[in-house]
């Protein structure tokens, strides 16, 4: 979960864009939550929360998954 405030909603759009963009989060990118916050000095400030899971580009990819006969089959008898 990530956790921030911004100036616009475009902002905030963008950001989920950028972090969509990137091979550094998985897709999709969530936004769970924003709300506003009115401030006389600065004007409307915008709270969010975002949903992204991290990928790493440069890990090694996963290993196959095991071959098998399946379950439940019993082992050859030789």
């Amino acid at each position: 979960m990530l956790a921030g405030m911004t100036t616009s909603l475009t902002g905030l759009s963008d950001f989920v864009a950028n972090l969509e963009g990137s091979t550094w989060f998985k897709k999709p990118v969530d936004i769970v939550d924003s709300q506003v916050m009115s401030d006389p000095k600065s004007g409307d400030i915008f709270k969010f929360s975002v949903k992204a899971v991290f990928n790493n580009p440069d890990a090694p990819p996963p290993p196959p998954a095991p071959t098998g006969r399946g379950r439940g089959v019993p082992p050859v008898k030789k």
